[in-house]
């Protein structure tokens, strides 16, 4: 087991007019399993590969135990690194492949075989070990070069997208096999990925980049119940969080009134004293909450609900997933209690043309598609616009037999104001802490 530190790392490419990781600070604990996850493009494997010695750091400071290896060569380092691609050598067999690097070290041949042969044991591997790589399906070849890296005994294991040429079944099936192996080794570990099903399920800690800048670190519960801001809220969980423009206009100690798509208008029971200062009426906000954290009524005048706040959204399509069923709908910017059918397609056909109005009018002037992006595109976040981009779009994780929403045009939707999020003009959470 190994400590590392990563201090101030900067990476430039010469090629390119801003740096791919900006400022870049972490220290990883002796056994955990930290997950790099990110949005294609990141900057995650590039810091990979700096604490590799693959890629030289522009500035900054990498150190493992303690000891500054930002100079020293690959081979020095006593990392192993498991790449996207398996690298098998195809002439070679499971035993031979494994078996190469510590060949190449001078390893006594008794070690060899001892290391072989225990790390096949616990990969599932010994009865493949006469086979060569072609005869091996996908998962078994991840397997083997999984192996090639146990065997070197390193002090920190790095993982670049193991698992993104496997299939559905094989992911799931080799990422139970990797937690598992992290928990038998208790040895670091650095896990990179764009799949956040992957960083939930593996991490002790997830690290959230997005364009070279280090978003968020904490462990998974924290993540994903308290987002930092927007982006993290947004690519952290499946279905992904929603995201309604809203306006502030009034504000109690204890309730927040929210002017939702241009008009609905809800409240927000809460103690927002903790924040109050950093609110103003007729600001914008961002509400956010997760799809688990909606509920369809059948009736929104009941006693249970009337109290709580409402919205009201046109039924898209509703996808049944068997343990589970989601509506994907769309929230309604006028109430909708006394129009009819045909009213409501015709105000759909509308939306559709001032859709592609809006998209004419972005390329000639971003700032005049949406008043608050255009207020917040100064400051906000990077990748902010394109988490809250279709701001009127909702998606509800369903409780009960989605059989009985069928042939209904729209629906009342209730939202439990202890798990909103409120996000500031500028993408960052308004709140330090949502009850999980």
């Amino acid at each position: 087991m190994a400590t590392l530190r990563l201090e101030n790392i900067v990476k430039r490419f010469h090629t390119l007019n801003e740096d791919t990781i900006k400022n870049f600070s972490l220290d990883v604990k002796s056994g955990e399993l930290v997950v790099f996850v990110g949005p294609s493009g990141c900057g995650k494997s590039t810091l990979l590969r700096m604490i590799a010695g693959l890629e030289d750091p522009t500035s900054g400071k990498i150190s493992l135990e303690g000891s500054d290896i930002t100079d020293i060569r690959p081979s020095r380092r006593n990392m192993a690194m498991v790449f996207q691609s398996y690298a098998l050598y195809p002439h070679m067999n499971v035993r031979e492949n494994m078996a190469f690097a510590l060949k190449l070290a001078k390893i006594a041949p008794n070690v060899i075989t001892e290391r072989v042969e225990k790390a096949a044991a616990m990969l599932n591997l010994t009865a493949y070990l006469e086979t060569k790589p072609k005869h091996l399906s996908g998962g078994q070849r991840q397997r083997v070069a999984i192996g090639r890296a146990i065997v070197r005994e390193p002090q920190l294991f790095l993982f670049d997208e193991p698992l993104s040429n496997l299939d559905a079944a094989l992911r799931v099936q080799t990422r139970i096999e990797i937690s598992l192996l992290h928990k038998r080794l208790k040895t670091t570990m650095i896990y990179v990925t764009h799949d956040q099903i992957e960083a939930m399920t593996l991490a002790s800690r997830i690290v959230v980049l997005n364009n070279g800048t280090l978003e968020q670190v904490g462990t998974p519960t924290e993540i994903y119940h308290n987002p930092d801001n927007v982006f993290v809220a947004g690519f952290i969980g499946t279905p992904k969080m929603n995201f309604f423009q809203a306006t502030l206009s009034r504000m109690e100690n204890r309730a927040l009134t929210l002017k939702v798509a241009d008009q609905q208008t809800i409240e927000i029971g809460r103690d927002f004293t903790e924040v109050a200062s950093s609110l103003k009426v007729g600001a914008p906000i961002i509400l956010g909450v997760r799809p688990e954290h909606l509920e369809v009524i059948s009736n929104p005048k009941a006693t249970a609900v009337k109290n709580k706040p409402t919205l009201t959204a046109t039924v898209d399509i509703i996808e049944n997933l068997g343990s589970t069923s989601y509506l994907y709908g769309t929230i309604h910017s006028h109430p909708m209690a006394n129009k009819t059918q045909s009213e409501t397609k015709e105000n759909a056909k509308i939306k559709e043309h001032s859709k592609i109005k809006t998209t004419s009018l972005a390329k000639e002037n971003p700032k005049s598609i949406d008043p608050m992006l255009a207020e917040t595109r100064t400051h906000a976040l990077p990748g902010l616009e394109n988490q809250i981009s279709n701001q009127n779009a909702i998606t509800v994780r369903l409780t009960g037999d989605p059989a009985t929403l069928a042939g209904r045009d729209s629906v009342s939707v209730v939202l439990d104001p202890e798990r909103v999020y409120l996000f500031n003009g500028e993408g960052k959470n308004i709140f330090s802490k949502v009850r999980s």
